[in-house]
């Protein structure tokens, strides 16, 4: 039971007749060390003002896509680095191209953070609808939907590493609840799936001290919409016994 008191980082507003896209943050909560975001762009966000900069750190990533372009120079967003705090609209503001194209979306956020915090995927694991190919990042095994059951309370407990040095390393679990959707419309996986996933999470994170961060997105587009994906968000967190609820 998560027994911090969550609040909204970004407060929801009128949220059924927003549109997220690949650039618009309608909202983001937090609570301990979970936030759950409308848009995954907003995980770097979350990243940046949770994580120590210099902690070495495992990533898992479990999302229909694998949010891996690197589209914006890294000038553009290089200010990050060496800045103790940015504000969420900070964050947003900054561009590339004479100001035209916001250098974090949806697509490319995972990338554009490991440039400048490569520490923190010293080794990467993805469950996508597809197999996943990126030089940048040290991919170990990559998981589909039957052998993901169970995996996040594995890495916790065993590190799912080849390096022994990385083994101990805790863990960024980065999630898209697109995952559980096909063609952007149907949910795919069951409810009954949805929660083995999530109790497993909710496992490792008790039992043990190696999850650093969990990330949530909803990515409504992706999902039929936030009728769709909304109930499925609000399940899931009070599975992790939080508070929020859209």
């Amino acid at each position: 039971m998560n027994t911090t008191q969550g609040f909204w980082i970004k407060e929801p507003i009128d949220i059924r007749n927003k549109k997220t896209g690949p650039y618009n943050v309608n909202f983001i909560y937090k609570q301990g060390n979970v936030f759950i975001m409308d848009n995954h762009l907003a995980a770097a966000y979350c990243w940046i003002q949770e994580l120590d900069k210099n902690e070495n750190l495992n990533f898992f990533h479990i999302d229909q896509h694998e949010d891996l372009c690197s589209d914006a120079p890294v000038k553009s967003y290089i200010k990050i680095k060496d800045t103790s705090h940015i504000s969420l609209n900070e964050f947003l503001s900054m561009r590339y191209q004479s100001g035209e194209k916001q250098a974090f979306s949806f697509e490319n956020y995972i990338l554009q953070t490991q440039r400048l915090f490569p520490n923190w995927f010293r080794k990467c694991c993805f469950a996508c609808h597809y197999y996943v190919v990126c030089e940048e990042l040290d991919m170990i095994p990559q998981l589909n939907n039957i052998n993901l059951l169970g995996s996040i309370s594995n890495a916790s407990k065993w590190g799912y590493a080849t390096l022994e040095r990385d083994k101990d390393n805790r863990w960024i679990i980065n999630i898209d609840l697109d995952y559980f959707f096909y063609s952007n419309a149907f949910q795919m996986l069951t409810n009954e799936y949805i929660q083995f996933l999530f109790e497993d999470l909710k496992n490792a994170m008790e039992e043990s001290k190696k999850i650093a961060i969990v990330t949530i997105a909803l990515s409504p587009e992706c999902c039929g919409g936030w009728d769709k994906v909304i109930p499925i968000a609000n399940y899931i967190a009070k599975e992790l016994g939080l508070d929020f609820k859209l």
